[in-house]
């Protein structure tokens, strides 16, 4: 087979081998959703692009990266993206060695980026970076002096374009080129000039242009958004690892060829390397393989999946995957708290998972944070509470601007509001994406107050927002369900969600007090774990004389489950942890198991943690 039969076979099944991982497995679909990259045809989002080192390519990554909503075509860019850095990568080869069969070694970046892809924390930006510094390279390696030195003047630009980090990045590509072709004087001096023009360009546009650090300037890498929560971006030992494949791999590649060029091939040898190059690409679409499969984060990607499910309220999968999600995740917990309460189980399984944070796995704005507000608006918004929602969707905004699921919040809650110029504002943004523009077409009824009340989901909202304006109680959220039930008493998540919290807070009191108000709603029977709370409450208040719960009936099942928890503490009276262990088979998705196994002192500890640890 010639050399370019076999380099488009090699790179056909590359790329095959990358769209089909991509669409089956990776989903990108999942990496838009983390991400919720959008792209604006608006004046101040443009100029915004303008206004740091690197904003140019973040841009043109955004505009691409908005695509991967659809996981075929997402599938489609990414793949694409990839098979063009080795492509790139190949030439670069070529152009300086002449080789034309080493196609395993132009694999060796992908490596590193399927590793850093399979995390779901590395925005899509980093790998059009990476091409275009690549483009950049292989087009010096192509040049003469004079063209080189063009290039060299035009550094600042491609500074403007990319950013420091992935400046420095090229400079040192640069540096290998020269010292892989020949050691003399402009190997050295070339890339020294490159060099302090890459620190110059970012002095001045730190001290004199942008409004920027000079950290940001000498290694601005991606927006500092991402390195917040829930995406949380590192620099990991893969991404240096990535950085300093291809100028170590272009040395080693000179020092093989002189090496190799030190021995006569036999006879025998020329058989072997006849056969070696397809042995090694064959091995190296291997690894290639092995990496994708063994390195894929799936519990992150699990995560994202529920999350991506929660959105579009498939609360039965959201439940399903939930199981299988091995690692406590709050985010996990509080969706699963979500999908009980809209598939009508919260008050009769809410002890059938884990609660290692208490309330702060029910309401995830108990401390503020803006990076999971969104989250928390969306919360708000199933409540009704509107006010609140919009309160978290503008927290969002503050680290995430521009942000389309934020933008589509403050549509509808300005909307129910009454505050139509608001919401037409948020209208007119989303109509400048190519993404979301259908979105905004659909919903310009809400402008218009009559056809706004047409709409069934939108009418009850209003009826069950709270009728009077209040300060958002983040740390008691309980006293902001107790303000929608007084609005509507018919407002059955309000209700869920408040005995929920008096239940995980194990404030029995509490239960006892609002115990009545179940009546309100269409409950086949009496929710298990009301009927649990209210047992315990009456067994304590009869033994201090307190006042007992007045037509409350409780199941005989419940009461004889109540007996076999009591005649098991009984006879392991005095063996605490003995009792534990013959209780949680049979009763550890009970209240009563959640109440003696620790909950009100975990919940109090919980209290007296630094803010960072509940994230």
């Amino acid at each position: 087979m010639s050399n370019k039969k076999a380099h488009l076979v090699f790179f056909t099944a590359v790329y095959i081998l990358l769209f089909l991982y991509l669409l089956f497995i990776s989903k990108p679909s999942l990496l838009y959703f983390q991400f919720q990259p959008a792209f604006y045809f608006d004046t101040h989002f443009l100029s915004g692009l303008l206004i740091y080192p690197g904003g140019l390519a973040d841009g043109l990554s955004l505009f691409f990266f908005q695509f991967f909503y659809q996981n075929f075509v997402g599938s489609l860019l990414l793949a694409s993206l990839l098979l063009g850095i080795v492509l790139v990568f190949q030439a670069q080869i070529r152009i300086l060695f002449q080789e034309k069969t080493a196609f395993y070694v132009t694999l060796i970046p992908l490596y590193f980026l399927i590793l850093l892809y399979n995390d779901y924390n590395m925005p899509l930006v980093v790998a059009l970076k990476f091409f275009l510094v690549l483009l950049a390279a292989v087009f010096y390696s192509r040049s003469g002096n004079v063209i080189r030195i063009a290039l060299l003047c035009g550094l600042p630009v491609l500074y403007w374009i990319i950013g420091g980090w992935f400046c420095l990045f090229f400079v040192i590509i640069v540096l290998a080129v020269h010292l892989s072709t020949r050691t003399s004087l402009i190997s050295f001096l070339l890339p020294a000039l490159f060099f302090l023009t890459y620190c110059l360009s970012a002095f001045i546009s730190a001290r004199f242009i942008f409004q920027i650090s000079l950290k940001e300037a000498f290694l601005y890498i991606i927006p500092p958004k991402f390195y917040y929560e829930p995406i949380l971006f590192k620099i990991t030992p893969q991404f240096f690892a990535l950085f300093l494949s291809v100028p170590l791999l272009l040395l080693l590649w000179r020092i093989k060829i002189n090496i190799s060029k030190k021995f006569k091939r036999s006879e025998k040898s020329n058989f072997i390397f006849l056969y070696a190059p397809i042995i090694t690409n064959i091995f190296a679409v291997l690894v290639l393989c092995s990496i994708m499969l063994l390195s894929l984060n799936r519990d992150e990607k699990r995560k994202i999946y529920i999350s991506e499910l929660a959105a579009t309220a498939q609360w039965d999968k959201v439940l399903a995957e939930a199981k299988r999600v091995s690692a406590y995740d709050r985010i996990v917990e509080f969706q699963t708290n979500r999908a009980m309460c809209f598939a009508g189980c919260l008050l009769d399984s809410l002890f059938c998972i884990e609660h290692p944070v208490g309330v702060d796995g029910l309401f995830l704005d108990r401390i503020i944070a803006s990076q999971i507000a969104m989250i928390a608006s969306d919360l708000y918004f199933d409540l009704a509470h509107i006010n609140a929602a919009q309160v978290m969707a503008y927290e969002y905004l503050t680290k995430f601007s521009y942000d389309p699921r934020a933008f589509k919040r403050l549509v509808l809650t300005n909307a129910i509001n009454g505050q139509f110029s608001k919401a037409e504002k948020f209208l007119n943004l989303l109509q400048k994406s190519i993404v979301h523009k259908s979105w905004a077409k659909q919903h310009a009824f809400l402008l218009n107050e009559e056809k706004l009340l047409a709409d069934p989901a939108i009418r009850e909202k209003r009826e069950f927002m709270a009728k009077r304006d209040f300060f958002l109680h983040s740390k008691s959220p309980n006293l902001d369900m107790l303000a929608l039930l007084e609005s509507n008493n018919h407002n059955k998540m309000a209700f869920e969600y408040l005995m929920a919290y008096y239940l995980l807070e194990c404030k029995l009191g509490n239960v006892a007090a609002h115990l009545s108000m179940f009546k309100e709603f269409d409950y086949p029977s009496i929710p298990r774990h009301l009927q649990e709370a209210a047992i315990m409450y009456q067994s304590g208040a009869r033994r201090i004389g307190s006042e007992l719960i007045a037509d409350f009936p409780v199941q005989v099942f419940v009461l004889n489950n109540f007996r076999q928890l009591n005649r098991i503490i009984a006879k392991n009276k005095y063996d605490a942890q003995k009792a534990m262990q013959f209780l949680k088979p049979e009763f550890g998705d009970t209240f009563w198991y959640y109440l003696i196994s620790g909950g009100a002192e975990r919940n109090d500890a919980l209290k007296q943690r630094k803010v960072e640890s509940l994230y």
